[in-house]
């Protein structure tokens, strides 16, 4: 249902040096602003909180350079997630 990219960046929960890690791609809506781009560390279930980034943030896994590793990552409270993958979440 999701794409999913590896990436070195950091886990605000456990890594103090950037490491690799599967990225959970998506399209989504954060609060109330439009559409975006959101990667998560785990998988977006409802009710959870997830922690990510978005491209809200200027940042992307696919940029060039070493900015995206140590990106911070913030953490989302999932509302819903569509068949199709479209995720619903706001910031914690």
């Amino acid at each position: 249902m999701f794409r999913k990219v590896r990436r070195l960046c950091m886990d605000p929960r456990k890594d103090k040096e950037p490491k690799m890690h599967s990225l959970y791609e998506c399209t989504g809506k954060v609060g109330t602003g439009p559409s975006t781009m959101i990667w998560f560390l785990d998988e977006p279930k409802v009710g959870e909180t997830v922690y990510g980034v978005s491209s809200d943030d200027r940042v992307s896994p696919y940029m060039g350079g070493q900015a995206f590793r140590y990106d911070e990552f913030h953490p989302y409270v999932i509302d819903n997630v569509y068949m199709t993958g479209f995720v619903i979440c706001h910031y914690s």
